[in-house]
């Protein structure tokens, strides 16, 4: 099976490159709902503070209402992590989680988290998750971090559906 990129993927800068502020940030809120399985891919350049990430949920791609408490304990996404990527490219598997902790140190690392948009839950209400974004606790001054969804969309086609607009 042949895949395309454009055609059954859609790339989404979700953080652009940058420096902290020192702040907590969120990346871009994205929709699911015609994604089959999502990629997050996070890059971050520590320079010895370290972050802790973890990836929200909610109903409206806006994520005015986010809620922390992701997936049940026998589904969280699968994760892979690169702790010092200028001196590797491989990917290490690691315990299946919806968060992760950059280690302290000056190095430039990377996770990916794979997950399932059924596996996001309903809420108490019984509605169905369907968006989810990257929440930094605290971004430190003088460390950079970017933000990449690339989602495997569900009906491939010339111009897949925008997963940025609920």
């Amino acid at each position: 099976m042949e895949i395309t990129l454009a055609e059954n993927m859609k790339v989404v800068t979700a953080l652009a490159p940058g420096e902290g502020t020192g702040l907590a940030t969120f990346s871009q809120g994205i929709c699911l709902k015609y994604v089959h399985r999502l990629f997050i891919i996070v890059n971050y350049v520590d320079t010895g503070i370290g972050a802790t990430i973890t990836i929200w949920r909610d109903t409206d791609v806006g994520m005015a209402t986010p809620d922390v408490a992701l997936w049940d304990a026998a589904n969280p996404p699968k994760l892979w992590a690169n702790n010092d990527t200028d001196i590797s490219d491989t990917l290490v598997r690691q315990a299946d989680a919806i968060g992760w902790a950059f280690n302290d140190g000056s190095t430039s690392q990377q996770v990916v988290f794979q997950l399932n948009p059924a596996d996001l839950g309903t809420t108490a209400a019984g509605l169905q998750y369907d968006c989810c974004d990257v929440y930094f606790n605290l971004l430190p001054v003088n460390e950079w971090a970017s933000v990449t969804y690339v989602a495997h969309t569900r009906y491939p086609q010339g111009t897949p559906p925008s997963i940025i607009v609920n």
